[in-house]
């Protein structure tokens, strides 16, 4: 349900403790968001808060969600704390060194290559109508009977593919993706893919 609907009727300092996994980044009004959370914590309850980093390598562009409508905000390790202490909440741990070897390879296969390969499936598939719609594969596929009866008029066949080609290309790309590892790890310090934090309520913050 929604945030808004949860809360309704919650009693006050209810819980010991609340998780916030890849939310806070969708939030529109998120210093209203951790208010409502802090109503219904107990003095002393922990916060666990997880989203993208944003100090992550982008060497290939910024992902298409990491805009409105999807994310409303971005956070640094330096801003999540300040804004989590500004509420009254003391940061017990905070990590954001992990850049995993898949965050790079799907990075540079989903935002470098894959555009360039599904524009090609689409004139293939559909001709010069498909290179020119914007319509997605499924929306394509969707309006050409004649199409979809194929194998690949399966969405389901289509992912597979695309899972398929996501782990040869991760073999493939992972002497590249280890030297970016190293060079970002070098010169670029807390530039974790994702941001992890632990947080305590102060008791003398309740209100």
């Amino acid at each position: 349900m929604e945030f808004s609907d949860f809360i309704v009727g919650r009693r006050p300092a209810e819980f010991d403790a609340a998780t916030l996994f890849d939310v806070l980044e969708h939030t529109p009004e998120p210093s209203w968001f951790l208010d409502r959370i802090k109503t219904l914590l107990k003095p002393g309850a922990h916060l666990v808060v997880t989203l993208p980093n944003a100090l992550r390598p982008l060497p290939w562009g910024r992902e298409e969600h990491d805009y409105p409508p999807h994310h409303f905000t971005r956070w640094t390790p330096e801003a999540l704390k300040g804004f989590l202490e500004r509420a009254g909440f003391e940061v017990v741990r905070q990590e954001a060194d992990t850049l995993e070897l898949r965050y790079l390879s799907d990075h540079f296969l989903f935002y470098r290559l894959m555009p360039g390969l599904i524009a090609a499936a689409k004139r293939a598939l559909f001709g010069r109508r498909g290179a020119q719609d914007g319509a997605t594969l499924s929306e394509l596929y969707s309006r050409d009977a004649a199409a979809s009866s194929g194998v690949l008029g399966d969405k389901l066949a289509r992912q597979r593919l695309v899972n398929a080609a996501q782990g040869v290309f991760k073999v493939v790309f992972a002497p590249a993706a280890l030297g970016l590892k190293a060079y970002y790890r070098l010169s670029r310090p807390h530039c974790g893919n994702h941001l992890y934090t632990l947080a305590r309520l102060r008791p003398d913050k309740k209100k």
